[in-house]
C-alpha cells in the first residue's frame, strides 16, 4: 500500500511571508505567535531523509509552501537532500 506524504513549510527569512504573516498575527499573543514556532531547525533535512530511508511505501510527497519561496533556492536544496 502506498501513502502521500504533506509537509507544511515557512521559510521565516523570506520578507514577503513575513509581511503577509505579520498582517494576521497582529494583536495575539500567545505561542502561536512566538518566532521561534517558524524558525529553520533543518527539520525539512532530516523529515525526507528519513522518509526515503525509512518508509518505501510512501509514493509522493508533497511540500507546501506559499508561492514566494517557490521562487528561492528552495527546490536545489530538495533535490540535494532528497538524492
Amino acid at each position: 500500500m502506498s501513502i502521500d506524504y504533506v509537509i507544511p513549510f515557512v521559510d521565516c527569512s523570506d520578507r514577503n511571508w513575513l509581511l503577509e504573516y505579520r498582517k494576521y498575527v497582529s494583536g495575539v499573543s500567545d505561542w502561536s505567535n512566538n518566532a521561534t514556532r517558524f524558525r529553520d531547525w533543518e527539520t525539512l533535512r532530516y523529515q525526507l531523509r528519513s522518509i526515503k530511508r525509512f518508509m518505501p511505501w510512501i509514493r509522493n510527497i508533497y511540500i507546501v509552501m506559499s508561492v514566494s519561496e517557490m521562487k528561492t533556492v528552495l527546490a536545489i536544496w530538495i533535490l540535494r537532500a532528497v538524492t
